[in-house]
């Protein structure tokens, strides 16, 4: 295994675009995962040949964690959405912004639970994220806030020019 496609399956990343075993048929596709439960990498490699399939070892590899990470993830949202709808239940007066923290929080549990640390920080990144907006969407409305107070008259924007230089000299004490 090269140093890339090491680190690629080691962060679970999914493998290249291109790659043969990316182009198969979503069923052979299912076919070769199931292959791969009850036989080595190796073994993988030559059926897959018979096929017509050129592989490595190393992109095989790298395939099967991405897939099972993408299962992994697949369940754990089922698990969050069967929660999130419980609570919707249970909670009706919950604002859809509450239902999704909530989500937030049952998925980092779950990740945390099962020592996935990847899935955990990316829960926390979208949280920062989410909060950085919330930040952003109220420094927009206190700007156009105060845009609005501006146009505003003041109590003294209507006086006149003789009024004006009156009040200041009340103000500062001229006579």
């Amino acid at each position: 295994m090269n140093e890339n496609q090491e680190t690629n399956a080691q962060a679970g990343r999914k493998p290249r675009g291109d790659s043969p075993l990316r182009r198969l048929a979503p069923e052979r596709q299912d076919a070769l995962m199931e292959y791969l439960e009850t036989h080595t990498l190796k073994e993988t490699k030559a059926w897959l040949a018979e096929q017509g399939v050129e592989t490595s070892i190393s992109a095989l590899g790298a395939y099967r964690a991405a897939e099972e990470m993408r299962e992994r993830a697949r369940e754990e949202e089922a698990g969050v959405e069967v929660f999130l709808e419980e609570l919707r239940r249970e909670r009706p007066d919950l604002t859809e912004e509450e239902v999704f923290a909530c989500g937030q929080m049952q998925f980092a549990l779950r990740a945390l639970r099962k020592g996935d640390d990847m899935a955990w920080s990316r829960a926390q990144r979208l949280r920062l994220s989410q909060a950085r907006l919330n930040l952003e969407d109220r420094r927009v409305e206190l700007i156009e806030k105060k845009g609005q107070d501006a146009d505003q008259p003041t109590p003294y924007s209507s006086l006149t020019p003789e009024e004006k230089d009156e009040r200041i000299k009340q103000i500062f004490g001229i006579k």
